[in-house]
């Protein structure tokens, strides 16, 4: 039903990272080395960030909402949670890197989600509780995590766009916010992505009993002239 997200960049991104480290540890005042080992973090934590809105979207795109187009245009009435308040197309595609918009020619084009850092990270973390009707628990109150990312983003904003006047220095506070936070953020995903594959294995088991929905499952992974016309065919049939 869902496919295995499996980004392999992300393991290379742990190996940049391990590296850095164990090169850092034995030259700890080199300041060069201290913003190499920061931005292995910070990459790590937007890393962390597309693979969760890649897999997200695809889930949506791919498999709930084609199935949910043919609930919807039969009247039919599901009890399998995750095809309910479902995101709608307009929701789903702020989860792609580049959106698409009309340029002066009318015609379709597009440009890049320039969302802030922040609101990037609220925003997917948002999709991920609808899609797969989950908790993920995150406090974005004043705690010591969520204050740690902060900085950590101020550290990423002041090394990916220095000014004349900006500070490159990393303190040892700035290490260790960049390194916290990404461990805080990897410790999280797990128990979100544990959280996603219950909730799938749940509505496996749920459309499993419901033969019809596991029908449309099928149906939906079809190309759209074999859906319409099991559409048109359901209608007809249902006027008969």
């Amino acid at each position: 039903m869902f496919e295995t997200f499996d980004d392999k960049n992300m393991d290379l991104l742990f190996e940049d990272q391990d590296k850095c480290a164990e090169i850092l540890k034995n030259d700890m005042d080199n300041q060069s080395l201290r913003r190499m080992y920061c931005r292995t973090n910070i990459i790590i934590i937007e890393g962390v960030l597309s693979v969760f809105k890649t897999f997200t979207y695809e889930s949506y795109n791919i498999t709930i909402y084609p199935v949910l187009k043919i609930i919807q245009a039969l009247n039919l009435k599901s009890d399998v949670a995750l095809f309910q308040n479902v995101i709608n197309p307009e929701e789903a595609v702020l989860l792609c890197d580049d959106v698409p918009y009309v340029n002066s020619s009318g015609g379709i084009k597009l440009k890049s989600n320039n969302l802030s850092f922040i609101t990037n990270f609220k925003f997917t973390f948002k999709m991920i509780e609808k899609v797969f009707k989950i908790d993920c628990n995150i406090d974005y109150s004043k705690t010591k995590e969520w204050n740690q990312l902060l900085n950590t983003v101020k550290i990423r904003n002041t090394l990916t766009h220095p000014k004349p006047n900006s500070i490159l220095d990393i303190s040892d506070e700035n290490l260790k916010d960049c390194a916290l936070s990404c461990q805080w953020l990897l410790d999280l995903s797990g128990g979100i992505f544990e959280k996603i594959s219950d909730c799938i294995e749940k509505s496996e088991k749920e459309c499993l009993e419901n033969k019809e929905i596991s029908m449309l499952i099928a149906l939906g992974n079809s190309n759209s002239e074999d859906i319409e016309s099991f559409i048109h065919e359901k209608k007809s049939n249902r006027k008969g």
